[in-house]
């Protein structure tokens, strides 16, 4: 068990993760337990074979385990001072329980009703009735990031949904669905993530019990790409009557440190973006810019305000990486890094918000302290390096 200064717990069992930020200024005890399926995942190892695992699966999955054929699942927990929830991310599935006065026996019955709760004919049929209803009735991106990620996903674009498209959930059954379950809900691949006032000793025996207990269950292993062979590349969509520029790429999958650089990389270059377009040649632009970056795919998608401003902001892009590593120096970069690290921290308070950071670095055995040492360790060469290397994979100019 590791513990440093601020309270933090880490203990690890049998290839389950225990994490407790032991919070006594809180009232309520917020729990996030994670496991490593969402709607990346593609493969499924087991033991000598591969299955394939369909778009929406994860997702179609997590709503299952949520649903009871009495439609009395949150109200239960809830009449014992609980309210739970889950949500499907790109690379897993978190399921959150927050609680004042934490009942741990109330918390395994939720985390046994996880693991082992059964997927039935019934529910996974009205749920996919409700998915079906959400894909009609809303697109998962604006049209024009649909149309980049379509464009540079191609076969991997019902995967980045999360939720598939309708034929997917349409299609999905449940031998499948059972399989994956049995496999990947399994106690051993258990990420638990823990803030508030409980005594953290009484958690962890809680835990090692659990696990004494459950740790002997099959298990499979996930894969994103089975043979990691994705090639980076990436694009420029331009749509002139909405005034939106889109930049998107998409790096090869490594699942292992260098990813989690790579993405520390990438966030501070976002953020230079902005910084730099707002400030290059001494411009103020009014441009709402905005970004997303997870697991190699990153987006940068900006708005301007006028045509004047549009033309000008496409000009800066069209001139590759020099338009932005010009205005790059220690200075800017020492900036955007304490932004980065300000953002981070002033989540720590917020447990549902901080939670997915934290799963993500425990699953690479990394701290919120390690990534926030990365992030300050991040040099000037390597951003100019990695955008270098970027925009020599683009595909400018895509009409949209």
């Amino acid at each position: 068990m590791y513990q440093n200064q601020q309270n933090l717990y880490n203990f690890k069992l049998n290839g389950a993760n225990l994490i407790i930020h032991h919070k006594p200024e809180f009232n309520t005890q917020y729990t996030s337990i994670e496991l490593p399926f969402g709607g990346l995942s593609k493969y499924l190892l087991l033991d000598e074979k591969i299955i394939n695992i369909e778009p929406g699966s994860a997702h179609l999955l997590e709503h299952s385990v949520l649903d009871t054929e009495d439609n009395n699942f949150f109200s239960y927990f809830m009449r014992k001072g609980a309210r739970c929830n889950g949500y499907t991310h790109l690379a897993s599935t978190v399921f959150s329980f927050e609680m004042v006065k934490l009942d741990l026996i109330v918390l395994q019955e939720f985390l046994y009703h996880i693991i082992e709760g059964e997927v039935n004919n019934e529910t996974l049929t009205k749920q996919k009735e409700i998915i079906l209803s959400e894909i009609n009735s809303r697109n998962p991106f604006p049209p024009i990031i649909k149309h980049g990620l379509k464009k540079i996903l191609q076969n991997e674009y019902n995967y980045f949904t999360v939720i598939g498209e309708s034929n997917d959930v349409e299609n999905l059954d449940k031998i499948n669905l059972v399989l994956l379950k049995k496999y990947i809900y399994s106690f051993n691949h258990l990420d638990l993530i823990t803030f508030g006032p409980k005594d953290p000793n009484e958690i962890i025996d809680w835990f090692k019990n659990i696990m004494k207990l459950n740790s002997d269950k099959s298990q499979g292993k996930i894969k994103w790409d089975l043979n990691n062979n994705n090639e980076t590349s990436g694009l420029v969509v331009c749509d002139k009557t909405d005034l939106t520029l889109l930049m998107i790429f998409k790096e090869k999958i490594i699942n292992n440190v260098q990813m989690i650089k790579k993405q520390t990389i990438m966030r501070t270059f976002m953020e230079l973006c902005i910084e730099g377009f707002i400030k290059i040649n001494g411009n103020k632009l009014e441009a709402h810019m905005d970004y997303f970056n997870n697991l190699g795919i990153s987006i940068f998608m900006t708005k301007a305000s006028s045509e004047k401003e549009f033309i000008y902001i496409k000009s800066l892009i069209s001139k590759s990486e020099s338009g932005v590593t010009n205005n790059l120096n220690n200075d800017t970069l020492d900036l955007i890094k304490t932004k980065i690290i300000s953002n981070l921290l002033a989540q720590y308070d917020y447990p549902d918000r901080i939670s997915t950071q934290l799963h993500w670095l425990s699953r690479y055995n990394y701290s919120l302290d390690d990534y926030i040492l990365m992030v300050q360790n991040v040099t000037t060469e390597e951003v100019n390096e990695h955008i270098e290397y970027l925009f020599s994979h683009i595909d400018n100019n895509l009409a949209y």
